[in-house]
């Protein structure tokens, strides 16, 4: 009887532990290709307060964001990634920027304008140019396979937004952008945003 119930509660144990086995490789398997994914999108949009956007400009190329400082105004950034996109060389991202006056309340809707393609700007080594974004201007980069920016030759279709809420951490904003990069690609975007708001650096 002994040998009989050893034997029994050997088998079963080996059942259970084969069958824990099982659901644990399910599970695993069935989570790998989440955690394998490289074709997420990557978001980062955020309303920098008390800040003003710089925009840099190379050579002939359109003005781009490069940054921002602190100052009297809020600069957002709306920076949207594929890895899998850019790993490929196809039309990755973009990273629209635009400079807002300080006293933006709900139910603003604001026209935006392109940082104009004749402004000096200051110069800097390597044929590099920098300006500080006045308020209601904006910027578009495109990358990818190719990378672009606005231009004088940019077709400018629609460019403003509407504020639809505000709290102390975040905005959300509809943005109407449909702009063409001549000879690279076209930017449309038509939808709300909810945005991060970060506090001004005190440093």
């Amino acid at each position: 009887m002994n040998t009989r119930f050893v034997v029994r509660t050997l088998l079963v144990l080996v059942a259970i532990t084969a069958v824990v086995g099982i659901f644990a490789a399910f599970f695993t398997v069935w989570r790998l290709p989440a955690r394998q994914d490289d074709n997420r999108a990557v978001d980062r949009f955020f309303w920098h307060d008390y800040s003003n956007g710089v925009a840099k400009q190379r050579r002939d190329s359109g003005w781009q964001y490069q940054g921002q400082i602190n100052g009297l105004g809020s600069c957002v950034v709306l920076h949207h990634s594929q890895s899998q996109h850019e790993k490929y060389g196809q039309n990755g991202g973009y990273v629209v920027a635009f400079q807002l006056p300080l006293d933006v309340v709900e139910g603003d809707q604001l026209t935006l304008s392109p940082v104009p393609a004749t402004r000096s700007g200051e110069l800097h080594p390597h044929e590099q140019r920098f300006t500080l974004m006045l308020p209601h201007e904006f910027t578009v980069t495109t990358f990818g396979d190719h990378f672009g920016s606005i231009t004088a030759r940019s077709d400018i279709r629609e460019s403003f937004i509407t504020v639809k809420q505000m709290t102390q951490k975040h905005v959300i904003l509809h943005v109407q952008i449909d702009v063409s990069i001549p000879e690279f690609y076209d930017l449309k975007l038509d939808r709300d945003f909810t945005i991060q708001r970060v506090p001004p650096d005190d440093a």
